[in-house]
């Protein structure tokens, strides 16, 4: 019996070596969590809104926690506070707004619950006819003018926020700020602006960009908006539905009366908290993780209310803070040195964050990751955090290590680029950014409900474990962490690879976990399995199909089945690979079209052609092939397009409805420019840019600006080469590419530059 216990003392001994000397802190606390929650929520601070006394008296608060926990100061002149300009304005009373016609006479609303006023918004005392002008969009360039016909000069403009269908490049168009510039310029007295959701949001902001000091702008609610659409003889409903197909912009012949006042403060001034914690290693010390959330929040409603975002988000803040007291208190300090910052100015815009991303009180490129918190005190008691995809070779073996009981209280997801939280500047510049927040349903979003009696201290808990967990693994990587813009793009986009040169059914499951983990570390989301189409009979074929369908059955652990451009997200959120079809070649189903069909029925994903296909009959296309293509102009097939020219590209678009990927090296592209530019003019047409390791960035950034943006993607692993030297010249030419076109543009038009072409370009194509 000695003997036994000797034996299981040693092996826990062990054990516990092999943890990190972090393991032996103090445990997150959820109840000391809580309570920084109740301090940030006192009506002292009056919502925290960044740049009012109520913001500033928070950001001092948690600064002197800080400094008591043994933090040092990382912000301005040795304190613990980053100052930064800001648009700030406050409103100097209630807003009324009086609807004089209304169907069934006067109807006065009410601020807070019919509508509520923008942040920043101008003054306006007005009465004025309400004009509904559609999405507020005028580009009739691109084939879109909601104020064709209308006139809004001295008017209310009522606007419906979001994008006609099929505009996704058009995201500048649905920003706020866009619709201000286009009330101010069509003359219009006041914007009335309907959002997604049922209810007035409190808190959306207009930005300096958009400013319109004259203007009055309304964030109002759909029983308003069906005030003013009764008697118009229009449902609002099928307006709004029938506006994404064409502008559906009319007088409304009803009368408003609006009287709102906002005062722009002179010295706008914001806050983030920055404290330190030094690392303990000599070398790693000098990489940096930053932890942050957003300390602010709305602040005073002039209906009366406190808002006092309990977990929009003192619950984020209050996270941060208490892993910056463990992490402070530990025995042994991380390797690697700790930011914890609390930004201000979220609300209105992102304000911290950015400057502090563009403005950091360390050298930026000496920031490896970055974590924010943004509510985590509702829902159902789980965590969850977004950012898989980066860092996978310290990510996915810590994932793959949860319990049954964690993994089942812990969801993850794919990391996500700009938006409005904290981590969207970092991610911006290629900073692998995480995004924590509690599982479940976020009840009271910026409303007066939003209070601590309804934290719910088990999503604190479980969110603070995994965040505890997750900062130790990465400040105790024993290794440098090199992630630079360059391969964070990799990460962060989407790769496929065809045609790969291992047989991935016939690999064993370690050398298949092995062979995952090295396609993460190369962005890789998607494997096409060829099927050979050369047989004499299409037999093998069906079999082929078949056996592919019943290994990623079996193998649901590491794949999943592709089957469109949401299978890549999955893939990069659940740590697998999707698994494709492709045939290679038509030879097999030249005389028998319908069985290609019957393929594509079964799954087939993808069909490889080229110049020597039976598809072509020299640059036009053959009899035969006339008969293949109309057997799958509708089906869900993509045409894999490679060593062709432009002519049989053209021949292929003229007879072909379905989706082309066309496949060219850089030199071949650069030898037919004009035409390649002409090819990709046509819709559902994609050219995959081989980019080797060889290639000139130069030249790369020249042909990138000459082409049309959205339709170049750039198939970095063409040559199937995963190693890690292959990964790293490949990357080095990037990085070049990379910081050649942050000064051909901004580091903001480079990010959503780079985000296209390293992955949303193809799964537009991709996508139903």
């Amino acid at each position: 019996m000695k003997k036994n216990l000797y034996i299981f003392s040693l092996i826990l001994s062990i054990l516990v070596a092999d943890r990190p000397l972090v393991q032996a802190q103090e445990r997150f606390s959820a109840s000391r969590a809580f309570s920084y929650i109740e301090s940030l929520c006192r009506p002292e601070f009056a919502g925290r809104m960044t740049g009012q006394p109520g913001g500033r008296k928070a950001a001092e608060w948690i600064a002197a926690q800080f400094s008591a926990w043994g933090l040092q100061p990382a912000g301005d002149d040795e304190s613990f506070l980053q100052l930064f300009p800001m648009l700030a304005s406050s409103q100097t009373r209630r807003a009324t707004m009086t609807l004089k016609n209304g169907a069934f006479g006067t109807v006065a609303y009410q601020e807070g619950n019919d509508f509520t006023v923008y942040i920043n918004s101008g003054s306006a005392k007005v009465a004025a006819e309400v004009v509904f002008a559609g999405y507020g969009i005028c580009e009739p360039d691109k084939g879109w003018d909601d104020f064709a016909g209308i006139d809004v000069r001295g008017k209310i403009m009522l606007i419906y926020r979001g994008l006609p269908s099929g505009k996704s490049d058009w995201e500048f168009a649905n920003e706020r700020d866009y619709k201000m510039r286009m009330a101010a310029g069509k003359g219009a007295a006041a914007l009335l602006m309907l959002e997604r959701g049922e209810w007035p949001i409190r808190g959306g902001t207009i930005h300096e960009a958009g400013y319109q000091p004259q203007i009055a702008a309304v964030n109002v609610s759909r029983k308003m908006v069906r005030d003013l659409f009764a008697g118009t003889a229009k449902d609002m409903d099928i307006v709004l539905r029938e506006q994404a197909k064409k502008p559906q912009s009319m007088p409304l012949a009803k009368w408003m009366q609006i009287n709102v006042s906002v005062e722009r403060l002179k010295t706008g001034v914001g806050e983030n908290v920055l404290g330190v914690l030094q690392g303990s290693d000599p070398q790693l010390k000098r990489e940096y993780l930053v932890i942050g959330g957003h300390m602010d929040h709305t602040g005073l409603g002039q209906d009366g209310k406190l808002y006092a975002g309990a977990n929009d988000n003192a619950s984020g803040t209050a996270v941060v803070m208490e892993l910056a007291r463990i992490f402070a208190a530990a025995p042994q300090r991380p390797k690697r040195s700790l930011i914890f910052a609390a930004f201000g100015g979220e609300e209105q815009g992102l304000y911290g964050s950015k400057y502090f991303a563009y403005h950091p009180t360390v050298p930026v490129e000496n920031i490896v990751a970055m974590l924010n918190f943004d509510m985590q005190g509702h829902g159902d008691g789980g965590a969850r955090f977004g950012g898989r995809n980066y860092l996978p070779e310290i990510i996915e073996p810590w994932v793959s290590s949860f319990s049954d009981s964690v993994r089942a209280r812990t969801r993850s997801g794919r990391g996500w680029g700009m938006g409005g939280s904290d981590h969207a500047h970092f991610v911006e510049q290629g900073i692998p950014a995480f995004g924590f927040g509690s599982s479940g349903d976020h009840l009271f979003y910026h409303r007066f409900e939003d209070l601590p009696a309804n934290i719910n201290t088990a999503s604190l808990q479980a969110v603070g474990d995994r965040a505890t967990e997750m900062v130790t693994h990465i400040a105790h990587h024993p290794e440098p962490l090199d992630c630079p813009p360059g391969l964070f793009f990799l990460r962060h986009g989407d790769q496929i690879a065809f045609n790969p040169a291992m047989d991935i059914v016939a690999t064993q499951d370690l050398q298949r976990k092995q062979l995952i983990l090295q396609l993460q570390k190369n962005g890789v989301r998607m494997l096409a399995l060829p099927v050979p189409g050369t047989a004499s009979s299409t037999v093998p074929l069906y079999a082929r199909l078949d056996s592919i369908g019943q290994f990623i059955k079996t193998s649901s652990a590491t794949f999943l089945r592709y089957e469109n451009a949401g299978s890549l997200d999955r893939a990069a959120a659940d740590g697998k690979i999707a698994l494709a079809t492709m045939l290679k070649g038509t030879a097999a189903v030249r005389e028998t079209p319908f069985q290609l069909r019957q393929l594509v029925q079964l799954g087939l994903n993808y069909i490889e052609i080229d110049a020597t296909d039976p598809i072509f009959q020299d640059a036009a296309i053959s009899a035969q092939g006339m008969t293949l293509l109309h057997s799958i102009k509708d089906a869900p097939v993509v045409l894999m397009v490679s060593r062709v020219d432009s002519q049989q590209i053209s021949a292929l678009r003229q007879n072909f409805t379905g989706r082309i990927l066309w496949s060219l090296d850089l030199p071949a592209v650069i030898a037919q420019q004009a035409a390649v530019k002409r090819a990709l003019q046509a819709d559902k047409t994609l050219l995959s840019l081989q980019v080797t390791a060889q290639d000139d960035p130069d030249q790369l950034s020249e042909l990138v600006d000459a082409l049309p943006r959205q339709r170049v993607h750039l198939d970095v692993h063409a040559d199937v080469d995963f190693s890690d030297a292959a990964l790293e010249k490949k990357v080095e030419m990037l990085q070049a590419f990379y910081l050649l076109r942050c000064h051909v543009s901004s580091v903001e038009m480079t990010y959503k530059e780079m985000e296209g072409w390293c992955g949303r370009n193809l799964k537009a194509l991709l996508a139903p």
